[in-house]
């Protein structure tokens, strides 16, 4: 992205609404704020998570948590994800991306 470009805003990320190559598996998850949507151990793992709107907080089994705002592309390979929140005050829209036949995130 160049200096004379704007941020990109989530309509401009070609996964997040257009077809997706053959073998990728595309999930859209909706919170409320103050929702909180728990994770089966590895359902995570492999995925690109790409947050629309709102503010995704990821917590992690090893304790740790992390904030993410609209816009941000995460790669949860390796993070063992518990748990994603919406702390924010608007409802959070994110879509995450896999490979078919590697572990799917939890339905919407």
């Amino acid at each position: 992205m160049g200096p004379d470009r704007d941020d990109p805003t989530p309509h401009d990320l070609p996964f997040v609404d257009r077809a997706l190559p053959a073998g990728m598996h595309r999930t859209h998850l909706a919170l409320l704020p103050g929702e909180r949507r728990p994770s089966a151990p590895g359902a995570w793992e492999g995925a690109l998570l790409v947050i629309e709107s709102g503010t995704a907080t990821i917590e992690c089994r090893a304790g740790g948590r992390r904030s993410f705002t609209a816009g941000s592309i995460l790669a949860l390979t390796g993070i063992d994800v518990v748990a994603i929140r919406n702390d924010g005050l608007e409802p959070l829209l994110a879509v995450s991306i896999t490979r078919t036949g590697e572990s799917e995130p939890p339905d919407r």
